[in-house]
């Protein structure tokens, strides 16, 4: 893996997951980041193939085992934080899915923005992806925050880092 940022256990199955920011100078849309399982011998292409497709970046480079990512995001949208939603509190909707932080792109035009990434997951299997939380980047690229990490406390809550606007933010279920 070229940068594997953040690590979290699924709990379900003790899989070991991580956020991988991608190589940069390729292009606005490739090689996408990913969000992908840690497997022991698994070969995720780096230095000599890009993935998801197993594309040599070096010549002569063999790219026929490359392990696709599990979930291949917007490149450059430079995934850090993740945190399994799981325990007590936790809305039964979104129990067991992923949360990306995604800090958004120094290098893409137009900007990735910064927001949560939410990867659904059924039978402890990843089946799509969607916004969570957005807003810390208008349409000209001006940002105002960009989320770093994530910890679901014991109320179930999510509580976000941002290390732009210096905030901790808490993100909870509306009361009914």
């Amino acid at each position: 893996m070229r940068n594997a940022v953040g690590l979290a256990f699924q709990p379900e199955t003790k899989l070991l997951w991580a956020t991988v920011n991608e190589r940069d100078n390729q292009g606005n849309e490739i090689p996408p980041d990913m969000v992908t399982i840690v497997a022991e011998s698994a070969n995720y292409g780096w230095p000599d193939c890009l993935p998801p497709d197993a594309t040599p970046q070096v010549s002569g480079a063999n790219c026929a085992d490359i392990t696709p990512p599990t979930v291949g995001i917007q490149a450059h949208s430079a995934p850090l934080g993740l945190a399994f939603l799981s325990g007590d509190g936790v809305p039964d909707d979104v129990s067991g899915d992923l949360l990306v932080a995604q800090h958004g792109s120094w290098n893409r035009e137009p900007p990735a923005p910064p927001k949560l990434l939410l990867i659904d997951f059924e039978d402890g299997k990843p089946v799509s992806a969607h916004d969570f939380a957005t807003g810390w980047q208008d349409e000209s690229g001006n940002r105002w925050g960009r989320p770093v990490g994530i910890v679901v406390a014991p109320d179930g809550s999510i509580i976000v880092s941002d290390d732009e606007a210096g905030y901790l933010y808490r993100i909870s279920p509306a009361e009914s």
